[in-house]
């Protein structure tokens, strides 16, 4: 599925937060976005839990347009760009 979403990128770095927000995660975001860093939040968890989490730790906030992928069960390229 990755292939159909995504090439030519490069990883500088990747972090992970388990279960529980870590303390002092909003303010490490923000200086993420004040040097420019671009970032994105893959989650399993439901799209409602998901925005809540993202609202908590400062990767969205309240006036952001948010767009929403749920059950995406296709590999075709041509319907994951759709969706997106």
């Amino acid at each position: 599925m990755s292939e159909a979403c995504e090439s030519n990128l490069i990883v500088i770095a990747c972090t992970g937060v388990e279960d529980e927000l870590q303390e002092d995660v909003a303010s490490c975001i923000t200086d993420f976005r004040n040097a420019g860093i671009k970032f994105w939040v893959l989650t399993g968890d439901l799209g409602h839990t998901a925005k809540e989490i993202g609202y908590n730790c400062g990767v969205l906030s309240r006036d952001m347009k948010v767009n929403d992928i749920y059950n995406v069960e296709s590999t075709d390229g041509e319907t994951l760009a759709n969706l997106i």
